[in-house]
């Protein structure tokens, strides 16, 4: 796992026994890297003393701990590394008192012992070893024993510990925070470490479905559901690495669930997604506070396998479609200072159980929804403010597959635009422009299509549209159009780059860009970029 180790914090429970009103103590953290070159060969010397502090006025009656949150120790070069065996991270962790002394002094002083001890113990194998002998050589020379170099100790040493790695911190998700005490010269002080995973999208194989947001010009926020029915999340600020943590334990989701994710104000999120039970599960998020999970309709609601789509028509008001589980279209809104309401759009037997949903709001007192009936039919229902839901079927049965997905968007308020899978792996189109009527077109023939894979679409400025679909042998196939010109196709990434049953997410966070996420054979998430003027970008 790749991972980051840091200092969380510091607190005094006990004084030392200085004379002093107070304590000054800083933290010096020893890391090796204990990985064998080989099998069977030990770790050449590779070690690296981090300090922390000089941390003052530390007293017994500190009603909270000191925040550190200092530089990682782990990977020793500030950057995530990755941790394959417990064994492999040597940590010593050694608790200073100053009196006269300087952190550097006594930075440089463990740095040529630890590396002696290192370098006496390559005969020894077992890391575990190493790592102990390491830890006592360390507290040895902070008491003034065997000193390397000529040394005045001036400052206390109060003791001296190692962080033991255990398998449970090797996490692949989130963060985990151990804890420490050491006790010397009559004091007792608290230290939190803690253990950050960074990995990256790839880490966790098993993905289906997946959802996308930008919800400011210089964030991007995606989600997916593990094999083992948690919610994951990976999220990326303009400058910084990719970022992951758990929305949802283990349990929470259907296996392979759609999840729909939406932003109605820039400093809010709000997430839908199936639960095992068919219940329909949510977390909604704002600014400065944590995610907040609630249930929208108990079990027995959805279609475990069936889809989920939502849109924020306005900023004050959200709407949710999903099916139901013997194929109707059930729905739910809110409105600000308001509680979720929910009805029925279309009554049993209108969807296909495991179909696709999509939906589109091209104008602030419309909506517009699509799904896939059970005869593999286009159904479609519509809405202005001040009256009813009105339905209608696009394209007759037999148009699309059934267990195919939808994609949509409008990228200008008087257009609508849809894309679907056909049944025999044609990528099938339908146009609506005000004043006039739908009308269909082909983008791609039979045969190039995975009749059950994902589809995706983005207008990243209003004269331009990009469409991404799995081909039938798990390519990436692409198309995209500008106002003026014809639909021109490409492969973004080859054969076996994607599931044939997997998911495609896509936003433009600014104009001139676009970012692609898919799920690959493996059942892993990969990705792709693009800045306008280069080349697309995988990761």
């Amino acid at each position: 796992m790749t991972l980051l180790i840091n200092l969380q914090s510091i607190k005094c429970l006990n004084e030392t026994n200085e004379l002093s009103a107070s304590d000054e103590v800083y933290v010096l953290v020893s890391v090796a890297n204990m990985r064998p070159t080989a099998p069977g060969l030990p770790a050449v010397p590779d070690l690296q003393v981090f300090s922390f502090g000089i941390f003052e006025d530390m007293d017994d009656d500190d009603e909270h701990p000191v925040t550190v949150n200092g530089q990682p120790f782990w990977g020793t070069n500030g950057t995530p590394q990755p941790i394959q065996n417990p064994a492999d991270v040597a940590i010593v962790v050694s608790l200073m008192e100053q009196d006269n002394g300087s952190p550097n002094q006594y930075r440089n002083l463990v740095s040529i012992r630890g590396a002696a001890s290192l370098t006496a113990s390559l005969g020894d194998p077992d890391p575990r070893n190493r790592a102990a002998r390491l830890t006592s050589d360390i507290g040895s020379v902070l008491n003034g024993i065997d000193l390397p170099i000529p040394f005045a100790l001036d400052d206390d040493h109060l003791g001296t510990q190692e962080l033991r790695l255990e398998g449970a911190d090797l996490i692949d998700f989130g963060v985990r925070d151990r804890r420490m005490i050491i006790e010397g010269d009559g004091g007792t002080y608290e230290l939190i470490f803690r253990i950050t995973f960074v990995g990256t999208l790839r880490d966790v194989p098993g993905v289906k479905g997946i959802a996308s947001l930008a919800r400011i010009p210089g964030s991007m926020e995606i989600w997916w559901a593990s094999p083992s029915g948690s919610i994951e999340v990976g999220f990326w600020y303009d400058g910084s690495r990719w970022n992951r943590y758990r929305l949802a334990p283990d349990g929470s989701a259907a296996p392979g669930t759609a999840i729909a994710a939406v932003s109605r104000i820039p400093q809010s999120m709000e997430e839908w997604w199936i639960g095992p039970a068919g219940s329909v599960e949510a977390n909604f998020w704002y600014e400065g506070g944590q995610p907040t999970r609630y249930q929208l309709a108990p079990n027995g609601s959805a279609a475990p396998d069936g889809g989920i789509v939502a849109v924020s028509r306005i900023p004050n008001s959200m709407e949710v479609w999903w099916i139901g589980p013997n194929g109707s279209i059930e729905a739910a809104f809110w409105y600000e200072g308001g509680q979720w309401t929910r009805y029925q759009l279309a009554p049993d037997g209108s969807a296909a159980r495991g179909g696709s949903i999509a939906a589109v709001s091209r104008i602030p007192n419309s909506m517009e929804v699509w799904w896939i009936g059970p005869n593999g039919s286009i159904e479609v229902a519509f809405w202005y403010e001040g009256g009813q839901w009105t339905r209608y079927q696009l394209s007759p049965d037999g148009s699309a597959a059934v267990g195919g997905t939808i994609a949509t968007l409008s990228r200008i308020p008087n257009s609508l635009e849809l894309w679907w899978i056909g049944p025999h792996g044609s990528v099938e189109a339908n146009f609506w422009y005000e004043g006039g009527q739908p009308t269909r077109y082909q983008l791609a023939p039979n045969g190039s299509a995975a009749i059950n894979g994902g589809i995706a679409a983005v207008s990243r400025i209003p004269g331009s549209m990009e469409v991404w679909w799995t081909g039938p042998n798990g390519s990436m196939e692409a198309a995209f159009w500008y106002e003026g010109g014809q639909w021109t196709r490409y492969q973004l990434a080859p054969d076996g780059s994607a599931a044939t049953n997997g998911g495609i997410a896509a936003v433009s966070r600014i104009p001139s860009s676009m970012e692609l996420w898919w799920v690959d054979g493996g059942g892993r998430i990969s990705a792709a970029f693009w800045y306008e003027g280069g080349q697309w970008t995988r990761y």
